[in-house]
């Protein structure tokens, strides 16, 4: 009984826990969805430069089973002893698709559910130290409902997702994990992704690169100059998750992964003003730096002060340069090959009537007849649809920071459509 089953193994924290998990030899069971899981996660772990042990299970936190089939449940019930929990959508607000809640709540039930059914006796959950809220001033681990309320739904689902795993008083363990604002390896920058913090870097830098200055870019956050965020990195959150989940324990346990010194905002714009770029690069509207920042602004406005978790003190000090400009020059940084009507034309046809639209450049219609309306719609900039093309932004991670919006019905069918044509 000594796997764990692990989910979210692709997203920012899942990934650098599954490696950990890896360098020190456990055995290690990924939840992935779609038939061709397996192929992917081995593309990931060749990015992660990690290998061991992983057991790839089909299946779908969004369903009420899981969608394992019986011969993965029977494994699961004979190898695994812990579930941890890394999955998570970080989308501000609701939408047709169902998220965040689909993800943060609904996934969360559904994993407490199968550890009652399996009898697997310890379940450590990846929550955030943001479902304080609106509160301000000091915040304590062990805090949960103080009457608050939320800046968007991302907050309330992952408060919900707490509630229910505090409920769940059979199973014998449970750990709650609540990072703050997790950005890449703290000595390289590197990002498996460039969701969740990545989208305010972008929409930042963009910022800078149009010539805003400090002041104004704090206004558009409604934030002084002597305020702060609470940033992390993603190997020291992984770190400190294996550090509590590897130990014995009993009952309910929460941990504040968060900075005993949290970052200036005139220091992370200082930095992004210091990462001018090298090469010509395809900008960015204002429409669409501004609404990213928009996302944001609720989210930082409130000031609270995470008081520190007992693995704090070896939480190290973050060079903001080498962060910051790993996604500039990996992701930020785009290139124009091609003209976009080019690129267009030369996309693999649509299994599903869709019209995408890329801001001032045009509408085009990627399935059905070419003089006939989509049934759902897609929009995106012009650096969104490089960097979809060039491999460097996932369609999810696009999704879920706001980058590419979707209209119509069939959500699932859209997705995995726009996947087939714009990374195929």
């Amino acid at each position: 009984m000594s796997c764990i089953l692990l989910t979210g193994a692709t997203g920012l924290i899942g990934s650098f826990i599954l490696r950990e998990l890896l360098g020190q030899g456990l055995s290690v069971a990924v939840l992935a969805r779609g038939p061709k899981a397996r192929e992917r996660l081995e593309r990931h772990l060749v990015r992660l430069e990690a290998s061991g042990q992983v057991t790839v299970l089909e299946g779908d936190l969004g369903q009420v089973d899981l969608g394992l089939q019986p011969e993965a449940r029977k494994w699961l019930a004979n190898h695994c002893g812990r579930v941890l929990n890394c999955a998570g959508a970080v989308k501000f607000h609701a939408d047709g698709t169902g998220e965040p809640y689909r993800t943060n709540l609904d996934g969360t039930r559904h994993l407490l559910h199968l550890c009652r059914q399996l009898k697997i006796q310890e379940f450590h959950h990846v929550s955030t130290a943001y479902v304080c809220g609106q509160r301000r001033g000091p915040v304590c681990q062990e805090e949960l409902d103080e009457g608050q309320s939320f800046s968007n739904d991302y907050e309330r689902s992952k408060f919900l997702s707490e509630v229910l795993v505090r409920q769940t008083e059979d199973i014998p363990v449970r750990n709650i994990y609540r990072p703050s604002v997790v950005l890449g390896e703290a000595a390289t920058g590197f990002t498996p992704g460039f969701q969740g913090a990545y989208a305010l870097l972008l929409a930042g830098w963009l910022k800078v690169q149009q010539g805003v200055g400090l002041d104004q870019f704090l206004s558009l956050l409604h934030l002084r100059r002597e305020d702060s965020i609470n940033l992390v990195t993603a190997d020291w959150v992984a770190q400190a998750i294996l550090h509590h989940l590897l130990r014995p324990a009993q009952g309910l346990h929460c941990f504040h992964l968060t900075h005993p010194r949290p970052t200036r905002w005139a220091d992370l714009y200082q930095a992004l003003l210091d990462c001018a770029p090298s090469a010509a690069f395809i900008g960015s509207d204002s429409l669409e730096s501004n609404g990213l920042l928009e996302a944001y602004a609720s989210y930082f406005c409130n000031h609270p002060e995470f008081v520190p978790g007992q693995y704090a003190s070896d939480c190290p000090a973050l060079d903001l340069a080498v962060l910051v400009r790993y996604p500039i020059e990996r992701a930020f940084l785009v290139e124009e090959e091609q003209p976009v009507d080019q690129l267009v034309a030369q996309l693999p046809p649509c299994s599903y009537p869709v019209t995408l639209e890329i801001a001032g450049q045009g509408r085009w219609a990627l399935g059905g007849a070419p003089d006939q309306p989509g049934l759902a719609n897609a929009f995106c900039s012009g650096r969104t649809f490089h960097l979809l093309r060039q491999g460097r932004l996932s369609l999810e991670a696009a999704l879920y920071s706001g980058q590419l919006l979707l209209e119509g019905e069939e959500f699932d069918k859209v997705r995995t459509c726009l996947a087939q044509v714009l990374q195929p």
